[in-house]
């Protein structure tokens, strides 16, 4: 099986300056946690290659990219070993737990909430918070999750004083 750590091997060995950003302000660390390439994100931070709270064009860190992803591997790396800011946000004001349950990935949720204490009642700039991300697209083993174990506001509110009433 091909070393898929490669690229990244090539452009450290060239003397590059991988934490150059790309096109959307993208780095090589920000491209390898969005495509869950887990060797490639730890090849990058052993070689001291990132910024791992550096965000791209959108306000995106690593973290968030990786949870937007459902990429818990690379998640779990950046959080507990890297010390990502689990409360990094975005433009909108989403964190990586507030991208995960609005795509509905379970086992980040899980993750950032049992493993980071990432609060389950934090919101984006419009006052929505994961609860209200995931009811609206009725993923239920997500909303049990956030409601029952990691106590989540079921009376919360956005901005405008709108609840998802399906919780």
């Amino acid at each position: 099986m091909a070393d898929r750590r490669m690229p990244a091997c090539a452009i450290l060995e060239t003397g590059a300056n991988v934490n150059t950003k790309y096109e959307h302000g993208n780095s090589a660390l920000l491209e390898a946690a969005a495509w869950d390439r887990t060797e490639i994100v730890k090849y990058l931070v052993e070689a001291r290659a990132g910024n791992f709270n550096s965000t791209n064009g959108e306000g995106v860190t690593e973290l968030v990219n990786a949870a937007a992803g459902g990429h818990t591997n690379v998640a779990l790396y950046l959080a507990k070993v890297c010390g990502a800011d689990v409360n990094a946000t975005d433009r909108d004001g989403d964190t990586a737990l507030l991208k995960a349950a609005g795509l509905v990935h379970l086992a980040v949720v899980r993750y950032l909430v049992a493993e980071c204490g990432d609060d389950v009642n934090a919101a984006d700039d419009m006052g929505i918070t994961a609860l209200m991300k995931t009811a609206t697209k009725e993923h239920l083993d997500i909303v049990r999750y956030l409601t029952r174990e990691g106590g989540a506001d079921v009376d919360a509110t956005d901005y405008y004083g709108s609840y998802e009433d399906s919780c």
